[in-house]
Order: C-alpha cells, then sequence, then structure tokens
C-alpha cells in the first residue's frame, strides 16, 4: 500500500526507505540475515533485502492483520508476504510488488510495475511532512437532540 519511497539511502549492511508525506521509514537489512525470529507482527512488517546487480530486492513478511492491502480496504492475513523489487536503469527506477497470501487471496498478485525518475538535485531534498492539524472538529454537525 505504501508504494515506493520518497527517497532511498544506502549504507554498508543496510537500506533506509524514507517516506515523504507520512514522515515513515523503513530499514531494510542487507548483510544476508534471514527474517527476524522475535519480530513482532508490525504494519509495515520485518523487511530483508538483497542486492543483486542494479535491481534490490525486499522480501517483507510478519505483517499484523490489522492493515489494508490497498486504499479501498482490502484486508490481508498475517501469513501475507511482499516481494518488493525495485531496478534502476540509469536515471529510472522501476518498482514492483508481488503479494502472496493464501488465507486471502486465490492466487499471487503482482501490481504492474511504476517507472519513476530520480532526482539528484539538492533542491528536491526531502522534507518533513506538515504535522496533522484537525480544523473540521468546530464545523461538524450532531444530530444530538437535548
Amino acid at each position: 500500500r505504501m508504494g515506493p519511497p520518497s527517497q532511498i539511502v544506502q549504507t554498508p549492511g543496510q537500506v533506509v526507505f524514507l517516506y515523504g508525506a507520512s514522515n515513515l521509514f523503513r530499514v531494510i537489512p542487507t548483510d544476508g540475515r534471514p527474517h527476524r525470529a522475535d519480530a513482532d507482527p508490525s504494519y509495515m512488517g520485518d523487511s530483508v533485502g538483497r542486492i543483486e546487480g542494479t535491481t534490490l530486492t525486499v522480501d517483507v513478511a510478519n505483517f499484523n492483520d490489522d492493515t489494508w492491502l490497498g486504499s479501498d480496504g482490502y484486508f490481508p492475513s498475517e501469513k501475507m508476504r511482499v516481494i518488493e523489487r525495485l531496478t534502476r536503469n540509469g536515471d529510472v527506477l522501476t518498482y514492483q510488488a508481488t503479494v502472496e497470501d493464501p488465507e486471502v487471496l486465490a492466487k499471487t498478485w503482482v501490481q504492474p510495475a511504476r517507472q519513476l525518475k530520480l532526482s539528484t538535485s539538492k533542491a528536491d531534498a526531502l522534507l518533513e511532512a506538515p504535522p496533522c492539524v484537525e480544523h473540521d472538529a468546530p464545523h461538524i454537525v450532531s444530530l444530538d437532540h437535548h
């Protein structure tokens, strides 16, 4: 559901995905370690990655069942597994996700690949998203009949 990250930071042994609109991030080990056996199920799951040539493959497991698979509210089970592939070709990054969930899906679902133009301009630096501030509460009409 989150799709490709807004920014990727690579260091020896790990990659960090930054999601600009929501101030979220994922730290993905790329040093060959397996999924954590002690990780509690979570909204973003437990990610491990490997880099092969120009492709980063991220295997995500251990999701909780409190999330959605898409913006329409498709629900997964805790058995969902997502494989993300990010391939760089010059200044184009191709992102594709494959979702398996034997409890909910009749067959594997492969998201159509998305191509994203990369920018290395300092003017395109990722900025912190503004805080969520409620402005509508005073305008909500209630049917409270006292």
